[in-house]
């Protein structure tokens, strides 16, 4: 089954305290930097940038829950929206993929949103994403321009190995 064929639902707790998490995490592994965001206003211009830090996971958290709980109301017509509250994952030993897997997911359950692209969460969600990849080995090693010269860093390898 692919996330692709299933209807929307709402994401359990235990979900967004995973990709919160992740995003204090990533705070402390790139630059001690905190994931920010903008917000924009009901005409698509900046307001100001929000951010995830200890002590706004809680918040962060609602307004995560809160536009999942909005496309499901949209698409099935019932709003199952809770309080949230963070608390630390059950385990966090998460593997950068499967985090880009549970975001992918959400974004999924969110994208029945009308203005989804517009929306507080899909900005945290592209941001969190963008910096969990260059927690992925090779990728700050990897060249950021390719050229026609440029060779793959796996051809590097096999000339080596053939060597």
């Amino acid at each position: 089954m692919t996330t692709h064929d299933i209807d929307t639902v709402l994401v359990e707790p235990e979900h967004i305290n995973v990709m919160i998490w992740a995003g204090l995490w990533i705070k402390a592994a790139q630059y001690n930097e905190p994931l920010q965001w903008p917000v924009l206003d009901e005409h698509g211009e900046p307001l100001y940038l929000n951010m995830l830090e200890q002590h706004t996971a809680d918040s962060v958290g609602q307004m995560l829950l809160d536009t999942n709980a909005a496309a499901v109301n949209s698409e099935h017509g019932r709003n199952n929206a809770y309080v949230y509250s963070y608390a630390e994952p059950q385990y966090c030993n998460w593997q950068v993929i499967e985090i880009l897997r549970a975001i992918d997911f959400y974004t999924f359950q969110c994208a029945q949103l009308e203005n989804w692209i517009y929306t507080e969460a899909y900005f945290l969600c592209s941001v969190l994403a963008s910096r969990l990849v260059q927690q992925i080995p090779g990728y700050l090693t990897a060249a950021p321009h390719i050229t026609a010269t440029t060779q793959p860093a796996m051809a590097q390898q096999w000339r080596d190995q053939s060597r």
